[in-house]
């Protein structure tokens, strides 16, 4: 498979989650796992091609979003 990203900017991608067959206990416990208590804390998730969650913080929100890993640059 190729990566997928579940969270972006804080928000879960409905969409994605039911395209890969997840559900939120599955994200929940990932995110537990990583040691994220708020998925709004998270500014992308993505489920690799292994089928592992990579979760990327928000760290200040003053900046402007930056691009998915691996998606284009931010100009």
């Amino acid at each position: 498979g190729v990566p997928v990203v579940v969270i972006q900017r804080g928000v879960v991608v409905q969409e994605a989650l039911r395209n890969e067959r997840l559900d939120l206990a599955d994200l929940f416990e990932a995110a537990r796992a990583a040691g994220i208590k708020d998925l709004r804390d998270v500014e992308w998730c993505v489920l690799e091609s292994d089928g592992r969650f990579s979760f990327l913080r928000l760290e200040d929100t003053s900046r402007p979003p930056a691009s998915p890993p691996g998606g284009p640059e931010v100009a």
